[in-house]
């Protein structure tokens, strides 16, 4: 396994671990941020909300995920954020 981040030419920064597991097929990429969706069914704990959540807040912060992998091979996890004092998101105190 390993992690990292690097500046992208746009400005965003991306955040990204690799494993070593056996990669996914292009069916499992398309449903892995469906909300309650589980590739395995064997008995993990769990309810298939993770990286849905991780998408929805990661948009909301003028972000985006991803992954690249292909079936047989190890896979790439990321994330981009902009660089700080670039995003059109506003503080709010909402939480005090």
């Amino acid at each position: 396994m390993a992690l990292g981040a690097n500046t992208l030419d746009s400005g965003m920064i991306r955040f990204w671990v690799r494993d070593n597991g056996m990669g996914l097929s292009s069916d499992a990429i398309a449903q892995l941020f469906t909300p309650f969706t589980r590739l395995h069914h064997k008995r993990v704990e769990g309810h298939g909300l993770g990286l849905s959540i991780v998408q929805q807040i990661v948009e909301k912060l003028d972000g985006e995920v991803g992954v690249e992998s292909e079936l047989g091979q190890s896979s790439l996890f990321y994330f981009t954020l902009p660089a700080y004092g670039t995003s059109s998101v506003v503080p709010t105190n909402r939480y005090r």
